[in-house]
């Protein structure tokens, strides 16, 4: 038999049980997803030099004048 405190406590919340929570892959998802953005903000503000220049294997000065470098 429900006591009038049980019948209160239902009023008040009725759906509380009945909602599932948030499922595991989705807060594992969630956790990857912001240590990946975290990294490159990371990167980008302490990471030092980056750029086009990084993935080339011509010499510095050559990447350094761009398009002039190229048509002189």
């Amino acid at each position: 038999m429900a006591t009038d405190s049980d019948r209160e406590h239902e009023s008040h919340h009725p759906n509380t049980q009945e909602r599932p929570g948030v499922p595991r892959w989705v807060k594992i998802f969630a956790l990857v997803a912001l240590a990946v953005v975290l990294g490159f903000v990371i990167v980008m503000l302490f990471g030092g030099e980056h750029g086009p220049g990084m993935h080339s294997s011509a010499p510095e000065s050559t990447v350094s004048m761009g398009m002039a470098g190229i048509l002189a």
